[in-house]
């Protein structure tokens, strides 16, 4: 009888050992959970089967729950699980991680239509029941109320104060003053942040807009303004006209607090443009050219554009410096000087033979006289704004110390060129169309930059390999001084454009 009983022990524990794995493997179920008769506990290394306990992820939260909106309306989705990450659909469908109709929820989003919103949550591989929010648009939405626009279309005799409001609590107001409706998003609409100023006639249109409700009608005011404010076209001072040398010119506009824009160059004044300059004051005119002005104030409409035209016959050059000592030969340190006959002319030279290039790491602007302790070779240019820079000077001073000749210490590359093939320029003065010639065959490609006298590159142009000249129209520049030099020699050429 007792081996009958223990025989059906052990059936009955064997059959609460293979229900006990059916159920954690199909539903996951706690073992703690199982009660089995005969106080039978089964063990993890039974079968060799690990038995864990598992965790379920909540139920994702959608916001708003099913309902019925009366406009367009931000919906937001969470989970109290943490770490949990969210898929939803708005077909109806549910869910399908991977799924093309499945997107993963990385922050509110709006809705414009009747949608079912359906969302699951899934955190390590468990996924969580899913959550349904059925959101129907009313047949008759509430609306935002239109904007009133003050003051209403008319005619009026000068620039208006705008004010638009709305009696909707917390709406946002959107316009325009194209004429075209409000489109928020678009570069031709504007939030409006407070009254502000039309100065010229203009159709206004506004709408109201606020989360969960539908767009408020659009609202319009034609405004026409008969006479409207326009800054006065600015005054030049001297007339347009031939004159036989630099001139100062001066620029007004009557209208008081208006912003004066010019250009020399001939184009249209446009601020904000790398061509255009702020009227601050009187300014030289070295050169022919053309200058054209416009005026503007807030709240007003721009000035018309003046235009003068001025052609400078003979062009004031700034003289040549002088440099003291001349070339020749000196027994020991020598104290140099350079000095420039033009009044207010700014001197600069360089001790390594280079041409003086202001900007330049091996130009020095100079203070006062100094003393060259060995030989060198001095250049000097001196500059003055409104005038035509000078040629450079050059004097090559040979010093012996203690019974022998010494160099001035600078950069090897600066003494000594890449390159011995001389460069020629010609004609030179030249009104625009010059050639640029080399002794010798050029073995490669080279490339030329044109400096003016500030040192500012304005061009650059390609001397092709096995060519020994080329012709090269620089027409487009002003009238002055420029520097021609290329990449593989120190040697830089003067240009004088007339």
């Amino acid at each position: 009888m007792q081996k009958i009983l223990r025989k059906n022990c052990d059936m009955k524990r064997r059959f609460a050992l293979l229900s006990f794995l059916t159920m954690s493997i199909l539903f996951q179920i706690n073992a703690s959970e199982i009660i089995i008769c005969g106080g039978f506990e089964p063990k993890s290394e039974m079968f060799g089967i690990e038995m864990t306990q598992t965790h379920t992820v909540e139920k994702p939260v959608i916001t708003p729950n099913s309902s019925v909106l009366n406009g367009p309306t931000n919906v937001n989705i969470t989970c109290p699980t943490s770490g949990a990450i969210i898929y939803f659909t708005t077909n109806g469908t549910n869910p399908i991680p991977g799924g093309s109709a499945t997107h993963v929820f990385v922050g509110p989003f709006a809705i414009f239509q009747n949608t079912t919103l359906k969302a699951l949550a899934v955190k390590n591989n468990i996924r969580s029941q899913i959550s349904t929010s059925v959101l129907t648009f009313s047949t008759n939405p509430v609306h935002a109320n239109a904007p009133v626009i003050t003051p209403g279309s008319g005619s009026f005799s000068g620039p208006q104060t705008i004010s638009i409001s709305c009696s909707t609590p917390n709406s946002t107001i959107y316009f325009t003053t194209t004429g075209n409706t409000p489109v928020v998003g678009t570069s031709f609409t504007r939030i409006y942040t407070g009254p502000f100023q039309l100065p010229l006639t203009g159709t206004i249109k506004a709408l109201a807009v606020k989360s969960g409700m539908g767009n408020s009608p659009v609202s319009s005011s034609y405004i026409s303004i008969n006479s409207p404010s326009i800054v006065a076209t600015p005054v030049i001072f001297p007339a347009a006209g031939s004159y036989s040398g630099p001139i100062t010119i001066m620029l007004s506009s009557s209208t008081p607090g208006a912003v004066i824009y010019y250009t020399t160059s001939g184009n249209v004044p446009n601020p904000g443009s790398s061509f255009t300059r702020i009227y601050n004051g009187p300014f030289q005119l070295p050169a022919s050219a053309t200058v054209r002005a416009m005026a503007i104030k807030s709240n007003m409409a721009s000035s018309g554009i003046l235009v003068s035209s001025y052609s400078i016959v003979n062009p004031t050059i700034v003289s040549n410096p002088v440099i003291t000592p001349a070339s020749g030969f000196y027994m020991g340190p020598q104290t140099v000087t350079i000095s420039s006959s033009t009044p207010g002319s700014i001197i600069y030279y360089t001790l390594t033979g280079n041409t003086p290039v202001l900007g330049a790491g091996f130009t020095k602007l100079y203070t006062g006289p100094f003393v060259l302790p060995a030989s060198a070779t001095i250049k000097a240019m001196a500059v003055k704004q409104g005038f035509i820079g000078s040629a450079v000077v050059t004097v090559n001073l040979s010093i012996v110390v203690n019974g022998g000749f010494t160099r001035e210490k600078v950069a090897e590359e600066q003494l000594n060129p890449v390159s011995t093939n001389s460069l020629i320029v010609f004609p030179n003065p030249s009104s625009g169309l010059v050639s640029i010639k080399w002794e010798n065959q050029v073995e490669k490609d080279v490339e030329f930059i044109v400096f003016n006298s500030l040192g500012t590159e304005v061009s650059k142009f390609t001397f092709p390999e096995g060519q020994m000249e080329v012709k090269m129209d620089f027409s487009e520049l002003k009238s002055g001084i420029y520097f021609i030099k290329s990449g593989v020699s120190s040697d830089i050429k003067r240009l004088v454009i007339k």
